[in-house]
């Protein structure tokens, strides 16, 4: 059985696979669509974690490599793309934003039953937890997410990639703080 994966779920892992132990609790997508059909989005990651003994490097990889530095991500032509990494509810949270020419870029496809009518955001593993769209189980060894013809925004939330052990993990927030108080 073969498995296509968004451009955007990597997007998600790939932040932090660079990183030692680095998790967070959720991440939120959000996508919209213009007139032109040109793609503004963002991800936001919320509660940035790690374990204890390795928090203060995975946060010197986290801004070095990927906030500062570019770390590619994805293989997808990003444009006018903003990292950053803010507060939000005493917790440490990070957000991509950027621009795509049109959806297909995100690995979005037409429905092959209805081409015309609806996209189609092809899933590995798991399911989302929350999203606008429709989840379709398997069929035809497809599992996806389905919005609708004239669909503009298109959001949906995938649980943290964070240890199922929570609280042995330690946040990031302390050595951000650190730093904007420099």
């Amino acid at each position: 059985m073969t498995h296509r994966i968004s451009g955007l779920v990597l997007l998600a892992a790939g932040l932090f696979l660079f990183s030692g132990c680095l998790g967070w609790q959720r991440a939120d997508y959000l996508l919209e669509v213009d007139a032109e059909g040109r793609v503004r989005g963002q991800v936001t990651f919320f509660d940035l974690v790690s374990d204890q003994e390795d928090a203060a490097e995975d946060y010197r990889e986290l801004v070095e490599e990927f906030i500062q530095g570019g770390e590619t991500v994805v293989d997808w032509p990003l444009e006018a793309e903003v990292r950053e990494l803010f507060e939000c509810e005493g917790r440490l949270c990070g957000v991509i934003r950027f621009e795509l020419a049109d959806l297909r870029q995100a690995g979005f496809q037409r429905d092959p039953v209805d081409p015309r009518a609806a996209w189609l955001l092809p899933w590995e593993d798991g399911t989302p937890s929350q999203a606008n769209g429709r989840w379709l189980e398997p069929d035809f060894d497809l599992e996806a997410l389905r919005w609708p013809a004239g669909t503009t925004r298109f959001e949906w939330t995938i649980p943290g990639e964070a240890d199922p052990h929570r609280e042995q993990l330690y946040s990031l927030l302390p050595y951000f703080l650190a730093e904007r108080a420099q």
